[in-house]
């Protein structure tokens, strides 16, 4: 049997905790055996799991008995109360989760410690949801805020580099056949890697070219956030300015606002990283106009962060993040994108 038994008592059996809210209760200690005891303390602090490699952090720790020695038959009530802390708040996604735990703990020296450990939930869901303003006529809405997890539309580079998959492949097989079936010289065994890594190389090149040619079609793109800082229920404004150098077809400007999970497991050669989008909207600014060189194209689009919305959290394995995304389709030829980040926090 264990020197002490130690367990929780909140005053709140819910336990769940708006930031900056009190949190009280009680810690009892019920001693069976004679001992002495370094200190009695509390401990506060945040944990990750899930898909990445653990995190932790935002300990606090409060001490209740230094120097003690407790008499075997002895029950000990300890009340604590201090204020929810303002982050990050409990989040549970599908790649990454946070949770707050409160850790009671008595320190005997050289015999392991009696402890007790229970979560408690930090939440946000009490933030009240700011009204969206009224927007252009022709600004549609493409996604509600409830869209999480959809796919953004394939992009006009992934079919470009798709093709170059498949014209690696077929002259790899291609090759393999003419030297398994000795109707070919085995001096074109390498053949078939010079010619993926020609492609990969290819690729890539004209990857980067595509993006600065579609970049120098746009001209100056101005993206401006009026609150690159919002708390869960705000208004994400943004307003976004094109100026084309010369005339050119755009199909349309997409605003794209979108929460993400990364994770990352492992370390080194079998370091692993896992990505999710769980919230998603879109509005757009629909097309065709031919631009004028000496006329900048503006629109302003307006989306609500969920007022249950996680908030921003970046760890070295484990982040929730939120961006705003621009796409300006280019007529003919691969849309130009510009991401901006957010913060969304309690006290932004």
């Amino acid at each position: 049997m264990s020197k002490c038994e130690v367990w929780f008592e909140f005053d709140q059996a819910e336990r769940n905790y708006l930031p900056g809210e009190t949190i009280s209760g009680m810690v009892h200690v019920r001693v069976n055996k004679d001992c002495v005891c370094t200190k009695i303390f509390l401990r506060m602090a945040w944990r990750t799991h899930g898909k990445g490699n653990r995190n932790t952090g935002g300990k606090q720790e409060f001490a209740f008995v230094e120097n003690a020695t407790l008499t075997a038959g002895e029950d000990h009530r300890f009340p604590f109360m201090f204020s929810a802390p303002n982050g990050p708040l409990s989040y549970h996604g599908e790649l990454v989760n946070i949770d707050w735990y409160l850790t009671a703990s008595v320190d005997i020296p050289w015999a392991r410690d009696p402890k007790a450990e229970e979560e408690f939930v930090l939440t946000g869901t009490g933030f009240a949801e700011e009204p969206l303003p009224e927007l252009a006529d022709e600004i549609e809405i493409l996604s509600g805020p409830d869209a999480a997890g959809t796919q953004a539309p394939r992009k006009k580079s992934r079919k470009f580099g798709l093709l170059l998959v498949l014209a690696a492949l077929a002259v790899f097989a291609g090759t393999a056949f003419m030297i398994f079936t000795g109707k070919g010289s085995p001096a074109f065994g390498f053949l078939p890697f010079m010619v993926i890594a020609v492609l990969v190389v290819g690729g890539i090149v004209a990857s980067i070219w595509f993006a600065k040619k579609a970049a120098q079609k746009v001209g100056d793109c101005d993206i401006q956030i009026a609150r690159p800082h919002l708390r869960p229920g705000e208004i994400a404004f943004c307003e976004v300015c094109i100026a084309p150098p010369k005339p050119e077809v755009i199909g349309g400007v997409t605003c794209i606002l979108r929460g993400r999970e990364v994770a990352v497991s492992g370390s080194g050669t079998k370091k692993n990283t896992y990505r999710r989008t769980f919230h998603e909207q879109r509005q757009r600014l629909p097309g065709p106009f031919l631009t004028d060189p000496f006329q900048e194209i503006a629109a302003t689009f307006a989306m609500r962060v969920p007022a249950d919305a996680p908030t921003t959290f970046i760890q070295s394995s484990n982040k929730v993040l939120w961006e705003l995304e621009t796409v300006v389709e280019i007529h003919q030829w691969p849309d130009h994108h510009k991401k901006e980040t957010l913060r969304v926090a309690v006290n932004p």
